[in-house]
Formats: C-alpha cells, sequence, structure tokens
C-alpha cells in the first residue's frame, strides 16, 4: 500500500510539473511580455538614457532595460510617452528624436522613426498612419511663433507623409474614429482637429488654457487635463466642452489615467480621484505616498483597477507603487529612472 502511496505521490508532482512547464511555454510562445506591466522610464535629459521595465505578474522585482536586452540597442533619448495600439507599442523620446515601433508581446524593434522629427512628444496611429507630435526647434517652442507641426509617416513602412503645421506647441495627441484625430495644444487654450483623411486641420475646440494629456473613459467620452488646473470632458463626436473642473493639479509634469470609470490625477504626492460620469472636485486623496516627494506619471489597469504612479526623481532609479480600487497599496517596486508611464499587458 505504501509503494502505491508513493507512486501515486510521484505520478501528481509529475503531472503539476508537466502542467507548469506547459504553461511557461505557452507564454514564451506568445511573447516574453504578456503577462505583467511594462514601465516606461524617462530617464535623465543630460544623459538620454530612457528605458523599458518590465514587471511580470506575481512577482516583486522588474526587469530593468527589456528594451535594450531584446535589441541590443538603447531606446535612444528620454522617452516622453508610450501607447499601445494594436499589437504594437509606440515609443516617442525627444532629445535624440525617436519613436520605437515595437511588437508588443516580445519588445523586438520593428520599425524606427526619426525623418522629419524635431522634439516629438506623443503618437497616436489611425487609418494606417502614425501621427507624432512635435515642439519644433526649441528656442521658438515657447514663443509667439513656434515652428511646431504633426508628422504623418505611414504605418506599415514608416515613410514620412506629410508635416502639418500648427500655430501653437502642441503636447498631447488622441485618435477618435476614423476621421479624426485631436491635439492638445500646451501653449494656447485650443484642441485642435485633424481630419485624418485629408490631414488637414479641421477646427479646433476652445478650452482653458494649456491643454496637455488625453484620456478615454468608458462611455467614450475625453478628458483633458490642463497645465492651468482645470479637468475637462468632452464629446469627440461633437466636438462640444461638457464639463469642466477646477483641481489641484501638478503643474508639471501633467499626467493623467483612467480605468473607464475614473479619472486619476496627482499633486505633489498626492493622488485623486474624480468619477467620470458625475465629476466633482475630490475633497479627500485617493491615495498618498509619503516616501515620494512627487510623481512623474501615472497609469491604471482597466481591469484590475489598479493604478501605478512613478516617482519624480532624475539621478536614480524610482520608485512606483501599486495601489488598488479603493486606494490601498498593492505592491511597491523599483523601475529605471523617472517612470512615467505604464502598460499592463
Amino acid at each position: 500500500m505504501k509503494q502505491i502511496n508513493r507512486w501515486l505521490l510521484w505520478l501528481l508532482v509529475g503531472i503539476t510539473a508537466l502542467q507548469l512547464t506547459g504553461c511557461n511555454k505557452k507564454d514564451e510562445a506568445a511573447g516574453a511580455y504578456v503577462n505583467g506591466t511594462l514601465v516606461f522610464n524617462e530617464g535623465n535629459f543630460s544623459e538620454g538614457n530612457g528605458s523599458v521595465s518590465f514587471l511580470k505578474k506575481g512577482e516583486n522585482t522588474a526587469q530593468d532595460n527589456v528594451f535594450e536586452t531584446e535589441n541590443n540597442t538603447p531606446v535612444g533619448g528620454i522617452i516622453q510617452s508610450a501607447r499601445k495600439y494594436g499589437e504594437r507599442i509606440y515609443i516617442v523620446t525627444n532629445n535624440q528624436n525617436f519613436v520605437r515601433v515595437v511588437n508588443a508581446a516580445t519588445l523586438k524593434l520593428e520599425l524606427t522613426l526619426q525623418e522629419g522629427l524635431d522634439n516629438p512628444i506623443d503618437v497616436a496611429v489611425i487609418n494606417g498612419k502614425i501621427y507624432v507630435t512635435n515642439w519644433g526647434p526649441i528656442d521658438k517652442a515657447f514663443g509667439s511663433n513656434p515652428e511646431s507641426f504633426v508628422a504623418v509617416y505611414d504605418a506599415t513602412t514608416g515613410a514620412l507623409i506629410k508635416k502639418v503645421a500648427l500655430s501653437v506647441r502642441p503636447q498631447g495627441i488622441w485618435a477618435y474614429s476614423k476621421s479624426k484625430v485631436f491635439i492638445a495644444g500646451a501653449g494656447s487654450n485650443t484642441i485642435e482637429i485633424l481630419n485624418t483623411n485629408t490631414d488637414a486641420l479641421d477646427g479646433q475646440i476652445v478650452v482653458e488654457s494649456g491643454p496637455e494629456r488625453f484620456e478615454a473613459d468608458a462611455k467614450g467620452k475625453l478628458w483633458v487635463a490642463c497645465n492651468s488646473g482645470y479637468l475637462i470632458r468632452f464629446n469627440p463626436a461633437t466636438n462640444t466642452v461638457e464639463k469642466t473642473i477646477a483641481v489641484d493639479m501638478s503643474y508639471y509634469p501633467v499626467r493623467i489615467a483612467s480605468d473607464g470609470e475614473s479619472i486619476f490625477y496627482f499633486s505633489g504626492n498626492k493622488i485623486y480621484k474624480v468619477d467620470a460620469t458625475n465629476p466633482v472636485v475630490p475633497t479627500a486623496p485617493f491615495a498618498e505616498v509619503s516616501e515620494f516627494s512627487a510623481f512623474n506619471g501615472i497609469g491604471a489597469d482597466k481591469t484590475t483597477g489598479h493604478v501605478y504612479v512613478g516617482e519624480a526623481v532624475y539621478t536614480r532609479n524610482g520608485g512606483v507603487k501599486v495601489f488598488d480600487a479603493n486606494g490601498q497599496e498593492v505592491t511597491s517596486f523599483t523601475a529605471g529612472i523617472a517612470p512615467n508611464t505604464f502598460i499592463v499587458q
């Protein structure tokens, strides 16, 4: 009887091992970065050392420099934004002026955009084209006559199609349906509308001063954060502003996140939450991180409701804190220098 029990025990161990091996092989076949969180680290401007970290689900220690590991080359420059569209992630860096296009599952480089870029900031992809906002020459970007523009590329070949001149310095960009791209005019009080069929400007939306970053909620409404301290919800179908609230938001950097139901922003080392359907100014923070003096970025996972914040520190690797939907800390880990963007896969 004891021998039979031992045999059964070893059989169960063997089956479990095979199951685990099978799961690992499935993960490897799907790609090394499909089950966790990618962290995009801005880097230090003078060194141009932006990087990408990866925290695998269930672990507490991130893998650093995973872009460099997969491609034998650094990202290059400081990371301004990273967006996932379909099976690709688009990483925008200035200082060295790149848009790196990688496979989202493997991080293998598929395209590098560089022609025509001049201090690129953000990216949107729609209609088989890539749209990149550019400040243009830095000595003119903050003046009355900036040479700012949107660069348009073929999403398959990476070829530059055209540049669309802007009258103000842009920041964020957001693709809507198959005919519109919204451009935040950070140097003004307007959101420019770009027709993606003609790749020409086609109207604007007047908002508060300094619109910078966009996010969408679960009902398809768009939100823009202004560096003058406002959160604005507008209807992208009709181009009409629906709600404007004044909030205590960090002037720099201006970043927001959405889990679909709520919009998150930060001020100093405090995170605030605004209901997307019935937005009112929050009276208390959603969460606070006493270990950080300020944040450099924020993200939200629409599946779990987890909220991520990155530490604003530019001379060493920065910390990341993760909170659940109730504002309770779930985990923390160290990423690269100045984490600013989070993509959960």
